[in-house]
């Protein structure tokens, strides 16, 4: 399984999936000023769709829905101007050349609010070998830093969003449905082992109708 990391004209870094000739990716649509963050996204594989589905179902009754796209964010999202877009791609750019390709591995199932506690999320922890994850967050940091833009959590867990619901539900979910969950993706990584490990070789820019794709380095 390969994901591309992609940033889109916003500031969203994403990553999009290869499989065999197939290339998924998702669209964001733009709106002024506003940069969405780094993310590695994976649409529209059967696999890992069905994945899914079953961890959702183990959260029933509770509604949760699946994400439009799964990310992994690697930033925050912040306010970018228009005219400083061609400036960002350039700095990410010069970092992505001395940046390291990488596997990401699926480790386990958690759930996350956001900030403001309005969602929650059931997501998929992953992490790189090394840690090259936080070699990326931290040449973003820098990227952004340049324009006044907060850098990331200072200490972050990865996580590939899967589904999502209204409110904080966090106390909803039963001790039972977290093992089920963790059960369910065991069985589907013992099952399907090409699903437990995505492959990072690229950056990629979208802006408005435009896009810049940078190779990392080595």
């Amino acid at each position: 399984m390969t994901l591309r990391i992609m940033v889109d004209g916003y500031g969203h870094l994403s990553m999009r999936k290869e499989a065999g000739q197939h290339i998924y990716t998702s669209h964001v649509t733009m709106t002024h000023n506003l940069i969405t963050v780094l993310s590695i996204t994976d649409d529209h594989d059967p696999q890992f769709d069905n994945l899914v589905r079953e961890l959702l179902l183990c959260l029933r009754p509770l509604d949760f829905k699946p994400m439009e796209s799964f990310h992994v964010s690697l930033s925050r999202t912040v306010s970018l101007r228009h005219h400083w877009i061609q400036s960002l791609t350039d700095s990410l750019q010069a970092k992505a050349r001395n940046l390291h390709k990488c596997y990401c591995e699926m480790l386990s199932v958690k759930l996350y609010t956001n900030d403001e506690k309005a969602r929650t999320f059931v997501a998929v922890e992953v992490q790189s070998h090394p840690d090259v994850l936080r070699d990326y967050v931290q040449a973003v940091d820098i990227c952004l830093q340049e324009f006044g833009l907060q850098k990331y959590y200072k200490d972050p867990s990865f996580h590939l969003s899967v589904g999502w619901c209204v409110g904080n539900a966090l106390s909803d979910v039963t001790g039972a449905q977290r093992q089920q969950l963790q059960a369910v993706l065991d069985e589907h990584l013992h099952t399907d082992p090409d699903l437990k490990l995505i492959h990072v070789d690229q950056i990629r820019c979208k802006a408005g109708n435009k896009s810049f794709t940078f190779s990392l380095g080595t």
